[in-house]
């Protein structure tokens, strides 16, 4: 049987080129474009940025940092700061700051960051932080290790173990009364003549109505000893002990632990 005759090579149709190398590659092959032009070509920053102002009382500027993250590394004054990203077309509600916060948009970036001074009566200065996006949606971003929070169920406590006293309130020289009058206060002073320190101080009210007040060396109050309870507190130093009623004595009880 005959072969069949030749396909006729339809028309039109150019013969591709190939280079004459030993390498036989294609000439038609696309070069490669590097991420430094990528960038370059997208506009878009490639490095931290940083940068320092300072604002009055009030005061709103916009500053001209792009990226997609950013955060407060210094800040003066207690008031904080409020800031918003802004990105073309799209707009933003303003977030207060104090220092050391700041956000992460993820890969949609911004074109700059507007701050506002949160105070209406002094200036406070500021250096932000600004990472950029190029390449591959990667970012950088503020890490304060000063501070590490661990997920741990335990807590590893320093808690001092050595031999103790136990003190009563008629064990002191000049015992302490066992009642207060109304309006009465009683002032626990530690003795650190005779003994080495404090460990615990227990104020137990027995009254069945009536609370007692704990105070610190300047008279402000620091605890509430509820009737028919035991106020225990691990401290130095002098408390002090107060009927705060006006019309019924309280009966007590002011117990000390000493390291010895």
């Amino acid at each position: 049987m005959a072969l069949p005759p030749a396909i006729a090579r339809p028309r039109n149709i150019p013969v591709l080129p190939v280079s004459a190398g030993n390498n036989r590659i294609s000439q038609l092959s696309p070069q490669p474009v590097s991420n430094a032009v990528i960038a370059q070509q997208t506009g878009a920053v490639t490095d931290t940025q940083q940068a320092t102002f300072t604002l009055a009382a009030g005061g709103t500027i916009q500053v001209n940092l792009s990226g997609i993250s950013f955060y407060f590394a210094a800040m003066t004054g207690t008031a904080g700061c409020a800031a918003r990203p802004i990105n073309s077309g799209q707009s933003r509600s303003f977030i207060n700051y104090a220092v050391g916060q700041g956000l992460r948009l993820g890969t949609s970036g911004f074109q700059k960051v507007e701050v506002s001074n949160l105070s209406v009566t002094l200036s406070v200065t500021f250096t932000i932080v600004v990472g950029g996006g190029i390449p591959n949606n990667t970012y950088d971003e503020f890490i304060d290790k000063r501070v590490i929070i661990i997920n741990n169920p335990s807590s590893n406590v320093f808690i001092e173990n050595g031999a103790t006293l136990s003190l009563g309130l008629t064990s002191r020289v000049g015992a302490w009364a066992n009642s207060l009058a109304p309006g009465a206060t009683q002032a626990v002073t530690e003795d650190t003549v005779t003994y080495k320190g404090r460990k615990q101080i227990m104020v137990s009210n027995n009254d069945t109505g009536q609370i007692l007040q704990v105070l610190d060396a300047n008279s402000k109050i620091i605890g509430t000893v509820q009737p028919t309870f035991t106020w225990t507190h691990e401290s130095g130093g002098t408390m002090i002990v107060k009927n705060p009623g006006g019309v019924q004595t309280v009966d007590c009880n002011i117990g000390e632990v000493y390291y010895v």
